[in-house]
Order: C-alpha cells, then sequence, then structure tokens
C-alpha cells in the first residue's frame, strides 16, 4: 500500500480520517516515498522533514506492521543532470541519507534505495546499472551500520520485470547481479504495470512479468523475497501520460482482485497498490478520493484474503 500522498495539502483532522480509513483497509505493511529534492532544496539548508514525519508518526501508531521509506528524486543542486539522475557527487546522497536514516530508524523498519532505476522518467542517466549499483551499494552500507545489520533493505522497484526493454532499460536486473549487486540488498522489488484491457489477456502478462523476474532471481541463485512494491491503474484520461486510457472505477476494482489474486494469493507475493488517496492533482489511482470518500477499490482490497 503506498501512502505518500498524503503529504499533499490536508489539515491535521483529515489526515486523521484518513489514517483511519487505511486502518480500516488493515494493510500488512505501507510504502512512503520520500522525495529527496522536496525534502532538501539547496545544499545545506533546512530539510523539510515536517512535510512527512508527522504522518509517519501517525502511520506508525495505527499499528501498520511495517513501513517501507523509499528516498528518490536528486535535488538539482546535487544532481548530475536533472531530479530524475543520480548525484554527481556519491558524498552529498551519503551525508542527507545519514540524515534521514536518523530521522526515520525508529519509523522505518525496510528501506528502499531509489524508484525505478530502470526506467528513464526516474534515473536519467547514460550508465543507469553502474550508477545504480553505486547508489545501492552506499545506502545498503548505511543501513546496515547506521541503522541495523538486520534493517531489510528492498531493490529500488524496477519498472516491469526489470529486465524488458519495453518498460525501460533492458536486462537491467541481470546485469545488476552480474555486478554483484545480490549483496546490497535483501528484497527484489517490481513494478509491473500492465493495462488492465491489454489484449490478450492482461492478467496474463503480470503473471508473465513476475516470472521472468523470478526466473533471473533463480539463474543467479538469489533466493531473497520478491515484492510487487508498486501497481495500479487510474480510472482518469490523462492525454500524454503513459496512464492516458483509462478505465472505470469498477474496473479498477477487479483489477486489484485479479493483481492480488495472481501475485498474492497464487504465490504469496505481496502487492502495494499504487496508491491509497489521490492527491491534489487530477491522478485518480486512489482507493480513496481526495475528499476522502472510498471507491469500489476500497472495499476489493478489504476483501483481499490476508
Amino acid at each position: 500500500m503506498l501512502a505518500n500522498a498524503l503529504v499533499y495539502r490536508y489539515t491535521p483532522e483529515q489526515i486523521d480520517a484518513a489514517i483511519e480509513n487505511l486502518i480500516d483497509l488493515g494493510p500488512d505493511f505501507v510504502r512512503i516515498v520520500f522525495t529527496w529534492d522536496w525534502l532538501q532544496p539547496e545544499r545545506g539548508g533546512h530539510i523539510y522533514w515536517e512535510h512527512y514525519t508527522p504522518i509517519v508518526q501517525k502511520i506508525k501508531d495505527a499499528g501498520i506492521p511495517h513501513i517501507i521509506g523509499c528516498v528518490h528524486r536528486t535535488p538539482l543542486w546535487a544532481s548530475a543532470r536533472t531530479t530524475a539522475s543520480p548525484p554527481r557527487d556519491i558524498q552529498d546522497f551519503v551525508a542527507f541519507y545519514k540524515e534521514f536514516l536518523r530521522e526515520y530508524k525508529d519509523l522505518v523498519d525496510i528501506f528502499e534505495i531509489y524508484n525505478e532505476p530502470n526506467n528513464r522518467g526516474e534515473f536519467d542517466t547514460p550508465t543507469p546499472v553502474e550508477d545504480y549499483f553505486r547508489l545501492l551499494r552506499t545506502g545498503y552500507l548505511l543501513v546496515k551500520y547506521e541503522v541495523s545489520p538486520s534493517s531489510p533493505v528492498l531493490l529500488g522497484g524496477l519498472n516491469g520485470s526489470g529486465e524488458d526493454v519495453e518498460y525501460g532499460y533492458p536486462n537491467f536486473l541481470t546485469e545488476l547481479y552480474e555486478m554483484g549487486g545480490a549483496e546490497y540488498f535483501d528484497i527484489v522489488g517490481i513494478h509491473p504495470y500492465v493495462y488492465p484491457k491489454k489484449a490478450p489477456s492482461a492478467i496474463a502478462y503480470a503473471a508473465y512479468l513476475k516470472g521472468r523476474t523470478l526466473a533471473t532471481m533463480s539463474r543467479f541463485g538469489d533466493t531473497a523475497p520478491l515484492i510487487a512494491s508498486e501497481i495500479g491503474w487510474p480510472s482518469h484520461f490523462d492525454p500524454g501520460q503513459w496512464w492516458e486510457f483509462p478505465i472505470t472505477e469498477e474496473e479498477q476494482a477487479q483489477w486489484l482482485r485479479a493483481v492480488f489474486g495472481e501475485y498474492l494469493v497464487k504465490d504469496h507475493v505481496p502487492v502495494s497498490w499504487y496508491r491509497f488517496n489521490d492527491g491534489t492533482d487530477v491522478v485518480d489511482f486512489g482507493l480513496i478520493r481526495f475528499d476522502l470518500s472510498r471507491r469500489p477499490a476500497f472495499q476489493a482490497f478489504q476483501q483481499i484474503p490476508k
């Protein structure tokens, strides 16, 4: 369950109401994406923990068993190219991530290093595998030394299976393994987005993506757990975006049931739905709307066997 949209312009009372909805869902975990360029817009400047920490604390206090904390998006002052690029100097990441770990070591218990590093829109660099390997290794060692050797590190959620050219850099996961990347993560994450009406069978293609990831892991002898750390689909038409093909809210609920059935129920692969609630934008992936009313997908999530 991805819940970082709670940071969008809610009053404290609305946040409390949203978290009551989250409690009613009963998720096993919540994934929160912390945007580095928003948190620290100036080198050496104030880090805006107040955007996130009160909400993360409330989610923790609500009794959600696990919180995944994903840091991504490099501030322009540290970036090699854009906010979707890795930092020029790894020490800038080290300095920030140490502060992040100090702030959240008692709230976050699974640490994810960046988001979709095999996706050019999320990780824009001429040498993606090498640059991500360096970030992953650095973040992993910081977690193990600054927090706890037993704290799990989640591989930044890979778009698709992590191998498909259709989803970004081809053979990314294979090349990461060949570089020795498996030493620096404890859980593999993928984002197997599939248009729910994709012909001939959307769920068969979602199953293919999962199977291809598992096959790559097996080829390198990796027995780490797999998680679909992000998946979903909106019911709003947004021309020019990758989700420009809409579905109805009822179809969204049906897709959630199908995905959870294929991943969680069939193969015990945990799933994080993108996303818990809508923000102030027009993207309506959420199980609840910006006004906190519940979509049909909310009830569908409640009915998934845990």
